[in-house]
Protein backbone atom coordinates (compact mmCIF):
# COMPACT_ATOMS: atom_id res chain seq x y z
CA UNK A 1 0.00 0.00 0.00
CA UNK A 2 2.59 2.16 0.41
CA UNK A 3 4.39 1.42 -2.69
CA UNK A 4 1.39 3.18 -4.45
CA UNK A 5 1.09 6.29 -2.10
CA UNK A 6 4.67 6.90 -2.57
CA UNK A 7 4.34 6.02 -6.73
CA UNK A 8 1.09 7.89 -7.11
CA UNK A 9 2.95 11.22 -5.39
CA UNK A 10 5.94 10.76 -7.77
CA UNK A 11 3.80 10.85 -11.11
CA UNK A 12 1.93 14.05 -9.50
CA UNK A 13 5.29 15.48 -8.12
CA UNK A 14 6.45 14.81 -11.66
CA UNK A 15 3.47 16.54 -13.47
CA UNK A 16 4.81 20.40 -13.52
CA UNK A 17 8.23 19.34 -14.94
CA UNK A 18 6.66 17.11 -17.61
CA UNK A 19 4.02 19.77 -18.46
CA UNK A 20 7.41 22.63 -18.02
CA UNK A 21 9.42 20.50 -20.52
CA UNK A 22 6.07 20.63 -23.01
CA UNK A 23 5.71 24.58 -22.90
CA UNK A 24 9.61 24.43 -22.81
CA UNK A 25 9.57 22.54 -26.22
CA UNK A 26 6.29 24.09 -28.26
CA UNK A 27 7.96 27.47 -27.47
CA UNK A 28 10.87 26.55 -29.77
CA UNK A 29 10.00 27.35 -33.61
CA UNK A 30 13.54 27.00 -35.25
CA UNK A 31 16.85 26.10 -35.21
CA UNK A 32 20.27 27.83 -36.28
CA UNK A 33 23.83 26.27 -36.75
CA UNK A 34 26.85 28.43 -35.86
CA UNK A 35 29.49 26.94 -37.42
CA UNK A 36 32.77 28.29 -36.56
CA UNK A 37 36.18 27.54 -38.71
CA UNK A 38 39.10 29.28 -37.51
CA UNK A 39 38.32 33.07 -36.96
CA UNK A 40 35.51 32.68 -39.78
CA UNK A 41 31.61 31.75 -39.46
CA UNK A 42 29.62 30.06 -42.22
CA UNK A 43 27.23 32.24 -43.59
CA UNK A 44 24.45 32.28 -46.37
CA UNK A 45 23.01 34.93 -48.91
CA UNK A 46 19.30 34.22 -49.23
CA UNK A 47 17.74 35.08 -52.16
CA UNK A 48 14.19 36.10 -51.17
CA UNK A 49 15.26 38.47 -48.26
CA UNK A 50 18.60 39.33 -50.13
CA UNK A 51 20.34 39.49 -46.66
CA UNK A 52 23.17 37.38 -45.26
CA UNK A 53 21.74 34.97 -42.67
CA UNK A 54 23.24 31.46 -40.45
CA UNK A 55 22.23 28.55 -41.94
CA UNK A 56 18.47 27.96 -40.15
CA UNK A 57 14.80 27.73 -40.27
CA UNK A 58 11.63 25.82 -39.16
CA UNK A 59 11.19 22.74 -37.54
CA UNK A 60 9.23 20.00 -40.03
CA UNK A 61 6.61 17.84 -38.24
CA UNK A 62 8.27 16.84 -35.15
CA UNK A 63 11.54 16.56 -35.42
CA UNK A 64 14.02 17.69 -32.81
CA UNK A 65 15.74 21.26 -32.99
CA UNK A 66 19.01 19.64 -33.25
CA UNK A 67 17.89 17.44 -36.07
CA UNK A 68 16.38 20.56 -37.93
CA UNK A 69 19.57 22.27 -37.46
CA UNK A 70 21.58 19.78 -38.98
CA UNK A 71 18.91 19.54 -42.15
CA UNK A 72 19.06 23.34 -42.80
CA UNK A 73 22.93 23.57 -42.80
CA UNK A 74 22.96 20.63 -45.33
CA UNK A 75 19.96 22.21 -47.27
CA UNK A 76 21.27 25.57 -47.28
CA UNK A 77 25.50 25.13 -47.36
CA UNK A 78 25.62 21.25 -48.34
CA UNK A 79 28.19 20.52 -45.40
CA UNK A 80 27.27 17.43 -43.31
CA UNK A 81 27.33 18.52 -39.32
CA UNK A 82 26.81 17.20 -36.07
CA UNK A 83 24.93 19.64 -33.62
CA UNK A 84 26.43 19.07 -30.55
CA UNK A 85 25.77 21.49 -27.67
CA UNK A 86 23.29 24.25 -26.98
CA UNK A 87 24.71 27.62 -27.67
CA UNK A 88 21.66 29.61 -26.35
CA UNK A 89 18.07 30.40 -27.35
CA UNK A 90 16.56 33.23 -28.21
CA UNK A 91 12.96 34.37 -29.96
CA UNK A 92 12.05 30.69 -30.21
CA UNK A 93 15.10 29.83 -32.28
CA UNK A 94 17.65 27.52 -30.53
CA UNK A 95 21.18 28.13 -31.36
CA UNK A 96 23.53 25.02 -32.24
CA UNK A 97 27.61 24.51 -32.21
CA UNK A 98 27.57 22.38 -35.64
CA UNK A 99 30.93 20.73 -36.55
CA UNK A 100 31.06 19.38 -39.77
CA UNK A 101 32.31 15.53 -40.11
CA UNK A 102 35.00 16.47 -42.38
CA UNK A 103 37.20 20.13 -43.21
CA UNK A 104 35.58 23.03 -44.66
CA UNK A 105 36.53 23.18 -48.30
CA UNK A 106 36.31 26.98 -48.94
CA UNK A 107 37.51 28.54 -52.34
CA UNK A 108 40.73 30.88 -52.15
CA UNK A 109 38.92 33.57 -53.64
CA UNK A 110 37.08 36.51 -51.15
CA UNK A 111 34.29 37.98 -52.48
CA UNK A 112 32.48 41.90 -51.71
CA UNK A 113 32.11 40.26 -47.92
CA UNK A 114 35.49 39.75 -47.81
CA UNK A 115 34.24 36.05 -47.27
CA UNK A 116 35.83 32.85 -48.94
CA UNK A 117 32.74 31.35 -50.91
CA UNK A 118 31.91 27.98 -50.47
CA UNK A 119 31.29 24.98 -53.00
CA UNK A 120 27.20 24.28 -52.57
CA UNK A 121 26.30 23.82 -55.97
CA UNK A 122 24.59 20.30 -54.32
CA UNK A 123 23.12 22.04 -51.81
CA UNK A 124 19.08 20.85 -51.97
CA UNK A 125 18.51 24.53 -51.70
CA UNK A 126 21.14 26.56 -53.96
CA UNK A 127 19.28 28.44 -56.37
CA UNK A 128 16.30 28.13 -54.48
CA UNK A 129 16.42 29.84 -51.16
CA UNK A 130 20.40 30.49 -51.21
CA UNK A 131 22.47 31.85 -53.36
CA UNK A 132 25.66 31.31 -52.19
CA UNK A 133 27.27 30.03 -48.78
CA UNK A 134 30.91 31.75 -47.57
CA UNK A 135 33.48 32.03 -44.70
CA UNK A 136 33.37 35.46 -43.02
CA UNK A 137 34.76 37.39 -40.52
CA UNK A 138 31.94 37.85 -38.40
CA UNK A 139 33.48 41.09 -36.80
CA UNK A 140 33.69 42.56 -40.15
CA UNK A 141 30.06 42.34 -40.93
CA UNK A 142 27.70 45.26 -40.47
CA UNK A 143 24.09 44.39 -38.16
CA UNK A 144 22.24 46.21 -41.11
CA UNK A 145 24.00 43.43 -43.44
CA UNK A 146 22.17 40.63 -40.97
CA UNK A 147 18.54 39.49 -41.57
CA UNK A 148 17.97 40.50 -38.09
CA UNK A 149 20.01 43.18 -37.24
CA UNK A 150 18.93 43.63 -33.87
CA UNK A 151 20.21 39.80 -33.18
CA UNK A 152 23.46 40.41 -34.38
CA UNK A 153 25.36 41.47 -31.45
CA UNK A 154 23.76 38.14 -29.60
CA UNK A 155 25.60 36.07 -32.52
CA UNK A 156 28.66 37.33 -32.12
CA UNK A 157 28.71 36.80 -28.56
CA UNK A 158 27.58 32.58 -29.18
CA UNK A 159 30.95 32.55 -32.07
CA UNK A 160 33.19 32.71 -28.93
CA UNK A 161 31.40 29.65 -27.75
CA UNK A 162 31.69 27.60 -30.92
CA UNK A 163 33.90 24.80 -31.45
CA UNK A 164 37.33 26.17 -33.87
CA UNK A 165 37.76 23.80 -36.95
CA UNK A 166 39.68 23.51 -39.49
CA UNK A 167 39.51 25.04 -43.45
CA UNK A 168 40.89 23.46 -46.50
CA UNK A 169 41.22 26.37 -48.96
CA UNK A 170 41.07 25.45 -53.02
CA UNK A 171 41.87 27.47 -55.73
CA UNK A 172 39.13 26.43 -58.46
CA UNK A 173 36.99 23.23 -58.82
CA UNK A 174 37.54 22.68 -62.41
CA UNK A 175 37.67 18.96 -62.15
CA UNK A 176 34.36 18.68 -60.94
CA UNK A 177 32.77 20.14 -64.11
CA UNK A 178 32.03 18.34 -67.22
CA UNK A 179 34.56 17.92 -69.75
CA UNK A 180 33.24 20.32 -72.28
CA UNK A 181 32.59 22.65 -69.65
CA UNK A 182 36.02 22.71 -68.54
CA UNK A 183 37.19 23.17 -71.92
CA UNK A 184 34.94 26.45 -71.54
CA UNK A 185 36.65 27.45 -68.31
CA UNK A 186 39.79 27.95 -69.60
CA UNK A 187 38.77 29.44 -72.59
CA UNK A 188 36.92 32.07 -70.33
CA UNK A 189 40.11 32.77 -68.02
CA UNK A 190 42.73 33.70 -71.04
CA UNK A 191 39.28 35.83 -72.59
CA UNK A 192 39.38 37.92 -69.06
CA UNK A 193 43.39 37.57 -69.28
CA UNK A 194 43.83 38.82 -72.34
CA UNK A 195 41.29 42.19 -71.70
CA UNK A 196 43.15 42.72 -68.14
CA UNK A 197 46.42 43.47 -70.46
CA UNK A 198 44.88 46.15 -72.38
CA UNK A 199 45.17 50.42 -70.76
CA UNK A 200 43.12 51.05 -68.39
CA UNK A 201 40.83 53.62 -70.42
CA UNK A 202 40.51 50.89 -72.84
CA UNK A 203 39.50 48.23 -70.60
CA UNK A 204 36.78 50.51 -68.84
CA UNK A 205 35.75 51.77 -72.12
CA UNK A 206 35.14 47.91 -73.62
CA UNK A 207 34.11 46.26 -70.31
CA UNK A 208 31.55 49.04 -69.90
CA UNK A 209 30.38 47.96 -73.47
CA UNK A 210 30.25 44.17 -72.64
CA UNK A 211 28.56 44.50 -69.24
CA UNK A 212 25.84 46.95 -70.57
CA UNK A 213 24.60 43.39 -72.27
CA UNK A 214 23.51 42.47 -68.48
CA UNK A 215 20.23 45.10 -69.49
CA UNK A 216 19.29 42.53 -71.30
CA UNK A 217 18.66 39.45 -69.20
CA UNK A 218 16.63 41.57 -66.98
CA UNK A 219 12.76 40.84 -66.20
CA UNK A 220 12.01 44.38 -65.88
CA UNK A 221 13.08 44.52 -69.73
CA UNK A 222 9.48 42.56 -70.41
CA UNK A 223 8.02 45.62 -68.86
CA UNK A 224 8.56 48.07 -72.43
CA UNK A 225 8.41 44.85 -74.71
CA UNK A 226 5.21 43.41 -73.89
CA UNK A 227 3.48 47.32 -73.78
CA UNK A 228 4.68 47.73 -77.23
CA UNK A 229 3.10 44.42 -78.40
CA UNK A 230 -0.11 45.09 -77.48
CA UNK A 231 0.31 48.55 -78.64
CA UNK A 232 1.52 47.64 -81.98
CA UNK A 233 -0.34 44.27 -82.84
CA UNK A 234 -3.10 43.96 -80.55
CA UNK A 235 -4.23 41.81 -77.51
CA UNK A 236 -4.44 38.69 -79.41
CA UNK A 237 -1.47 38.86 -80.55
CA UNK A 238 -0.21 40.12 -77.17
CA UNK A 239 -1.60 37.09 -75.04
CA UNK A 240 0.02 34.94 -77.88
CA UNK A 241 3.68 36.25 -76.58
CA UNK A 242 2.46 36.18 -73.32
CA UNK A 243 2.13 32.23 -73.32
CA UNK A 244 5.07 31.83 -75.64
CA UNK A 245 7.40 33.51 -72.81
CA UNK A 246 5.38 31.60 -69.52
CA UNK A 247 5.61 28.37 -71.54
CA UNK A 248 9.79 28.60 -72.72
CA UNK A 249 10.73 29.95 -68.82
CA UNK A 250 8.44 26.67 -67.74
CA UNK A 251 10.02 24.63 -69.82
CA UNK A 252 13.61 26.41 -68.96
CA UNK A 253 13.11 26.10 -65.42
CA UNK A 254 11.57 22.61 -65.89
CA UNK A 255 15.29 21.92 -67.77
CA UNK A 256 17.15 23.59 -65.03
CA UNK A 257 16.10 21.26 -62.32
CA UNK A 258 16.49 18.18 -64.55
CA UNK A 259 19.98 18.61 -65.73
CA UNK A 260 21.45 20.54 -62.05
CA UNK A 261 24.58 22.34 -63.97
CA UNK A 262 26.22 24.56 -62.02
CA UNK A 263 26.88 27.92 -63.61
CA UNK A 264 30.76 28.66 -64.31
CA UNK A 265 31.83 30.67 -61.02
CA UNK A 266 30.60 27.43 -58.99
CA UNK A 267 33.90 26.18 -59.98
CA UNK A 268 35.82 28.83 -60.47
CA UNK A 269 34.38 32.07 -58.06
CA UNK A 270 37.41 34.66 -59.83
CA UNK A 271 35.60 34.16 -62.98
CA UNK A 272 32.33 35.84 -61.65
CA UNK A 273 32.17 39.54 -62.85
CA UNK A 274 28.43 40.33 -62.46
CA UNK A 275 26.44 38.13 -59.45
CA UNK A 276 24.11 34.99 -60.74
CA UNK A 277 23.03 31.99 -59.37
CA UNK A 278 20.65 28.91 -59.70
CA UNK A 279 21.53 26.08 -62.57
CA UNK A 280 22.48 27.45 -66.02
CA UNK A 281 21.62 24.72 -68.66
CA UNK A 282 19.72 25.63 -70.36
CA UNK A 283 19.77 29.60 -70.28
CA UNK A 284 16.70 31.34 -69.65
CA UNK A 285 17.26 34.92 -70.72
CA UNK A 286 18.66 33.40 -74.33
CA UNK A 287 15.73 30.84 -74.72
CA UNK A 288 13.20 33.49 -73.83
CA UNK A 289 14.93 35.93 -76.78
CA UNK A 290 15.20 33.91 -79.13
CA UNK A 291 11.21 32.52 -79.05
CA UNK A 292 10.19 36.04 -78.70
CA UNK A 293 12.31 37.42 -81.51
CA UNK A 294 11.60 35.20 -83.75
CA UNK A 295 8.01 34.92 -83.35
CA UNK A 296 8.13 38.93 -83.90
CA UNK A 297 10.28 38.87 -86.93
CA UNK A 298 8.08 36.39 -87.99
CA UNK A 299 4.84 38.30 -87.48
CA UNK A 300 6.54 41.26 -89.48
CA UNK A 301 7.87 39.08 -92.32
CA UNK A 302 11.50 40.03 -91.20
CA UNK A 303 12.60 36.14 -90.57
CA UNK A 304 15.39 35.84 -93.03
CA UNK A 305 18.88 37.01 -93.96
CA UNK A 306 17.97 41.16 -93.73
CA UNK A 307 18.66 43.53 -91.25
CA UNK A 308 16.56 42.80 -88.80
CA UNK A 309 17.52 39.79 -88.50
CA UNK A 310 20.98 40.88 -87.91
CA UNK A 311 20.18 43.20 -85.47
CA UNK A 312 18.25 40.47 -83.45
CA UNK A 313 21.07 38.04 -83.75
CA UNK A 314 23.72 41.07 -83.26
CA UNK A 315 21.77 41.37 -79.47
CA UNK A 316 21.54 38.01 -78.69
CA UNK A 317 25.11 37.51 -79.24
CA UNK A 318 25.93 40.75 -77.10
CA UNK A 319 23.84 39.41 -74.36
CA UNK A 320 25.69 35.56 -74.45
CA UNK A 321 29.28 37.35 -75.14
CA UNK A 322 28.58 39.12 -71.64
CA UNK A 323 27.40 36.07 -69.87
CA UNK A 324 30.10 34.03 -71.02
CA UNK A 325 32.99 36.83 -70.28
CA UNK A 326 31.64 37.52 -66.93
CA UNK A 327 31.42 33.71 -65.44
CA UNK A 328 27.48 33.87 -65.10
CA UNK A 329 26.67 31.31 -68.20
CA UNK A 330 28.54 28.11 -70.56
CA UNK A 331 28.23 28.65 -74.03
CA UNK A 332 26.48 25.63 -74.07
CA UNK A 333 23.96 27.14 -71.77
CA UNK A 334 23.23 29.77 -74.03
CA UNK A 335 23.04 27.36 -77.65
CA UNK A 336 20.97 25.26 -75.17
CA UNK A 337 18.68 28.16 -74.79
CA UNK A 338 18.76 29.16 -78.33
CA UNK A 339 17.43 25.72 -79.48
CA UNK A 340 14.79 25.38 -76.72
CA UNK A 341 13.47 29.34 -77.52
CA UNK A 342 13.49 28.55 -81.27
CA UNK A 343 11.85 25.00 -81.20
CA UNK A 344 8.74 27.10 -78.92
CA UNK A 345 8.61 29.90 -81.53
CA UNK A 346 8.43 27.17 -84.29
CA UNK A 347 5.56 24.76 -82.64
CA UNK A 348 3.80 28.27 -82.34
CA UNK A 349 4.38 29.40 -86.11
CA UNK A 350 3.41 25.66 -87.07
CA UNK A 351 0.09 26.20 -85.40
CA UNK A 352 -0.50 29.82 -86.83
CA UNK A 353 0.07 28.25 -90.38
CA UNK A 354 -2.82 26.22 -89.99
CA UNK A 355 -6.31 27.24 -91.36
CA UNK A 356 -8.48 25.07 -89.00
CA UNK A 357 -8.16 27.73 -86.27
CA UNK A 358 -7.10 31.13 -85.08
CA UNK A 359 -3.83 30.90 -82.53
CA UNK A 360 -4.66 34.80 -81.11
CA UNK A 361 -8.23 33.67 -80.36
CA UNK A 362 -6.85 29.92 -78.59
CA UNK A 363 -4.08 31.85 -76.65
CA UNK A 364 -6.40 34.51 -75.88
CA UNK A 365 -9.18 32.05 -74.28
CA UNK A 366 -9.32 31.11 -70.88
CA UNK A 367 -9.36 27.40 -71.41
CA UNK A 368 -5.64 27.26 -72.16
CA UNK A 369 -4.47 29.70 -69.44
CA UNK A 370 -6.21 26.76 -66.87
CA UNK A 371 -4.53 23.97 -68.86
CA UNK A 372 -1.18 26.38 -67.81
CA UNK A 373 -2.48 27.04 -64.31
CA UNK A 374 -3.09 22.68 -63.62
CA UNK A 375 1.16 22.64 -65.21
CA UNK A 376 2.20 25.01 -62.89
CA UNK A 377 0.54 23.71 -60.04
CA UNK A 378 1.96 20.11 -60.74
CA UNK A 379 5.19 21.44 -61.30
CA UNK A 380 4.89 23.18 -57.47
CA UNK A 381 3.87 20.00 -56.28
CA UNK A 382 6.82 17.93 -57.40
CA UNK A 383 9.36 21.12 -57.00
CA UNK A 384 7.94 23.28 -54.05
CA UNK A 385 10.29 26.43 -55.06
CA UNK A 386 9.37 30.19 -54.90
CA UNK A 387 9.97 30.19 -58.60
CA UNK A 388 7.28 27.59 -59.81
CA UNK A 389 5.18 29.71 -56.89
CA UNK A 390 5.47 32.83 -58.73
CA UNK A 391 4.74 31.71 -61.64
CA UNK A 392 1.70 29.99 -60.77
CA UNK A 393 0.30 33.49 -59.22
CA UNK A 394 1.67 34.76 -62.33
CA UNK A 395 -0.67 32.62 -64.50
CA UNK A 396 -3.93 32.60 -62.90
CA UNK A 397 -3.44 36.44 -62.82
CA UNK A 398 -3.57 36.55 -66.84
CA UNK A 399 -6.33 33.48 -66.71
CA UNK A 400 -8.50 36.43 -64.47
CA UNK A 401 -7.51 39.12 -67.04
CA UNK A 402 -8.46 36.94 -69.59
CA UNK A 403 -11.83 35.94 -68.37
CA UNK A 404 -12.78 39.34 -66.80
CA UNK A 405 -12.02 40.66 -70.24
CA UNK A 406 -12.54 38.42 -72.95
CA UNK A 407 -13.51 39.23 -76.57
CA UNK A 408 -12.67 43.14 -75.25
CA UNK A 409 -10.15 44.66 -77.64
CA UNK A 410 -8.50 47.93 -76.72
CA UNK A 411 -6.13 50.61 -78.82
CA UNK A 412 -3.98 52.86 -77.06
CA UNK A 413 -1.60 55.99 -78.27
CA UNK A 414 1.62 56.57 -78.33
CA UNK A 415 1.13 58.80 -75.31
CA UNK A 416 -0.51 55.98 -73.43
CA UNK A 417 2.06 53.34 -74.13
CA UNK A 418 4.89 55.70 -72.54
CA UNK A 419 2.52 56.68 -69.36
CA UNK A 420 1.82 52.92 -68.97
CA UNK A 421 5.53 51.54 -69.43
CA UNK A 422 6.45 54.19 -66.66
CA UNK A 423 4.11 53.49 -64.34
CA UNK A 424 4.55 49.68 -64.84
CA UNK A 425 8.47 50.70 -63.79
CA UNK A 426 7.40 52.42 -61.10
CA UNK A 427 5.08 49.88 -60.08
CA UNK A 428 8.26 47.38 -59.94
CA UNK A 429 10.16 49.41 -57.82
CA UNK A 430 8.10 50.28 -55.30
CA UNK A 431 8.09 45.82 -54.94
CA UNK A 432 12.04 46.11 -54.84
CA UNK A 433 11.40 49.06 -51.91
CA UNK A 434 8.93 46.50 -50.42
CA UNK A 435 11.14 43.88 -50.22
CA UNK A 436 13.89 46.25 -48.28
CA UNK A 437 11.14 46.67 -45.53
CA UNK A 438 10.26 42.96 -44.90
CA UNK A 439 13.45 41.07 -45.05
CA UNK A 440 13.40 39.96 -41.51
CA UNK A 441 10.51 37.88 -42.50
CA UNK A 442 11.14 35.14 -45.67
CA UNK A 443 7.36 34.70 -45.42
CA UNK A 444 6.61 38.62 -45.91
CA UNK A 445 10.03 38.77 -48.54
CA UNK A 446 8.12 36.03 -50.46
CA UNK A 447 4.84 37.04 -50.46
CA UNK A 448 5.82 40.62 -51.79
CA UNK A 449 7.49 38.81 -54.38
CA UNK A 450 4.07 36.87 -55.52
CA UNK A 451 2.61 39.21 -55.64
CA UNK A 452 4.58 41.79 -57.55
CA UNK A 453 4.05 40.38 -61.38
CA UNK A 454 -0.12 40.06 -60.63
CA UNK A 455 -0.33 43.49 -59.02
CA UNK A 456 1.83 44.64 -62.44
CA UNK A 457 -0.54 42.48 -64.96
CA UNK A 458 -3.77 44.16 -63.28
CA UNK A 459 -2.55 47.57 -63.55
CA UNK A 460 -1.85 46.67 -66.91
CA UNK A 461 -4.64 45.32 -68.19
CA UNK A 462 -7.07 47.77 -66.57
CA UNK A 463 -4.86 51.01 -67.76
CA UNK A 464 -5.53 49.47 -71.45
CA UNK A 465 -8.77 47.79 -71.19
CA UNK A 466 -11.04 49.94 -69.32
CA UNK A 467 -9.16 53.15 -70.78
CA UNK A 468 -8.43 54.51 -67.23
CA UNK A 469 -5.88 56.45 -68.96
CA UNK A 470 -7.28 59.47 -70.85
Amino acid sequence: MNYFIVLFLSIIGSLPVLAAEKNNNEDIKGAACLIRAEDKLVMINEIITGKISLPAGGLIDNESAQHSAEREAWEETGLIVSAQKELGRKNGTVYFDCVADSNIVAFEFQNSFDGFELPIWFAPHYGVEVSSAMLVNPYEIASQQYRYPQRWQEVLNLFQEASIQEITYVSHLIEAAPYYNQVELSWMVALQQSLAQMSDVAMVIFQSMILNGQLLTQPALLLILLPIVFWQFGTGYGYKILFAVTVTSLISLVAQQGFELPRPHDYLPVVELSQSYGYGFPNLATAIWFCVGILLLNTTNKLGFNRYFAVFIGLVSWMIFEQFYTGGAFLVDSIGGALLGSLCAWHLIRLEARDCFDINALLSSVGIWLVLIVGCVILTLLWPIPVFTAWLTTVISIALVVFLFKGKGSVIDIKHLIFIVLALLLINEIFNYAKLLVTDSSVHSLVVELLRYPVIIFVFVFAIQMKIIK
